[in-house]
């Protein structure tokens, strides 16, 4: 998904000396016939104080950035074939194996675009790895040596056509995409692209990969950035639509205008039987699929992973998985400090990881967020200006892992009076070297 920037309405008619009825229509085509919803910009321009918002994962409308000025409405009727019966099946590539996750998110589109120069973090890119996938092959593609993998790209990745530029926006696929050798229908394919038209899943669209299809019609499909977040979830949608539930937020899902086909169909057995659809998620799931070379950690966690002190809060609907904590600084106060404390699990003795803290975007403006890491007995300190931040990651900086793979983070409150510090997400990702 992909924010739209104004359409103009249509050009106005001159009126004078035309009869009453003419008078009448002219008036009516005059009139704008759609407003732009506000963007995500304009509506952090009016949002309250960093420190004290208001806004919550609840009230977003999914909303995404584009590099044209202008979106098109991909008219289904003139593209897509009529429906046929449901390919029933799953898809060859099921899973959240995108290479570039927790980049991107929140509109971060200044962390950089994918082979097929989609930003990271976005619906349509998580769409083109996955079409990428389908034109691989059967068996598994490519993967970068580790994950999150920002400026990675599969040296065969040409073999997909998928291009922002020659594509444009979500909604638009169904229009751009016959051009580039896929067809276009409304009939569910595993592995096929799910498309939400223009002002639907947000006003330029919305595209999802389409795991499972069953004999009923309904479908599972996985996608990003529908809560605005850049993030994963999974969910089964029944013919006539459903609802999705993750992050603190809850959308109706309509069922969508059209499906994009390009190295789509069912995964099938050694003796070519096409296997059968997995069963169909009762809850949608979300969240995170790293390899071992990640780790994520934060409100939600096991309490070993993840445990606070004092007098914390917690706020829904705000923070990486939509459940921040956070808490007054403690000013001139040096007793009973209050503190927050991530032991993440599954790291190599002696590797290198990278720490970075997320900052969300309210109750945090500690100006100098006070982090000790340690390693193997030693620890060392880390500052965070949360004022340089808003729904991103902070690097706290690079450290080896100690002989037991043992790596704690702490946070505690100091700042000056009247302040916040946030405590949220914490993420490890294995480096090269230190």
């Amino acid at each position: 998904m992909r924010s739209v920037h104004g359409t103009p309405g249509p050009a106005g008619a001159r009126a004078r000396g035309l009869p009453l009825l003419g008078l009448l229509l002219a008036l009516a085509v005059a009139l704008p016939l759609w407003t732009r919803p506000a963007s995500a910009a304009e509506t952090a321009a009016t949002a309250s104080p960093k420190h004290a918002s208001t806004t919550s994962a609840a009230s977003r409308m999914p909303t995404s950035s584009s590099r044209s000025s202008t979106s098109t409405t991909a008219g289904v009727s003139a593209t897509a074939r009529a429906a046929s019966a449901p390919v029933t099946g799953r898809a060859r590539h099921i899973g959240n194996d995108y290479p570039w996750e927790t980049f991107g998110q929140f509109e971060h589109q200044d962390q950089g675009t994918d082979p097929w120069r989609e930003y990271y973090g976005q619906c349509d890119s998580f769409a083109a790895w996955k079409v990428y996938e389908n034109l691989h092959g059967p068996g598994a593609a490519p993967r970068p040596a580790s994950y999150p993998a920002p400026g990675w790209a599969p040296s065969d990745s040409s073999l997909s056509p998928v291009d922002q530029d020659t594509w444009g926006n979500a909604g638009d696929w169904p229009a751009t995409a016959p051009a580039h050798g896929a067809r276009v229908d409304t009939t569910p394919v595993p592995g096929s692209v799910a498309v939400w038209a223009d002002g639907t899943l947000g006003p330029v669209g919305h595209v999802a990969y389409v795991d499972d299809v069953y004999p009923d019609g309904s479908i599972t499909v996985e996608n990003y950035n529908l809560h605005v977040n850049g993030e994963y979830s999974r969910f089964h949608l029944p013919a006539g639509g459903g609802t999705e539930t993750s992050f603190g937020a809850t959308y109706h899902i309509p069922w969508p205008s059209a499906f994009v086909h390009l190295g789509d169909g069912p995964a099938t057995a050694a003796d070519g039987s096409v296997l059968p659809p997995e069963p169909a998620p009762t809850a949608t799931q979300y969240g995170y699929a790293y390899s071992p070379d990640v780790s994520l950690t934060g409100p939600g966690s096991p309490d070993a992973q993840f445990a606070v002190s004092g007098g914390w809060q917690t706020r829904a609907g705000h923070g990486e998985l939509g459940t921040m904590r956070y808490i007054a600084t403690s000013g001139s106060t040096t007793q009973g400090r209050a503190t927050a404390t991530w032991s993440p699990v599954g790291l190599t003795p002696g590797v290198c990881y990278r720490i970075d803290a997320f900052v969300p975007d309210n109750y945090s403006d500690n100006a100098a967020a006070h982090y000790t890491v340690t390693t193997g007995g030693t620890s060392a300190q880390a500052r965070v200006d949360e004022n340089a931040f808003t729904n991103d990651w902070a690097r706290l900086g690079v450290y080896r892992a100690g002989p037991s793979g043992a790596v704690t983070v702490q946070l505690d409150n100091r700042g000056a009076g009247g302040l916040y510090v946030a405590a949220d997400a914490l993420r490890v990702w294995q480096q090269p070297d230190c």
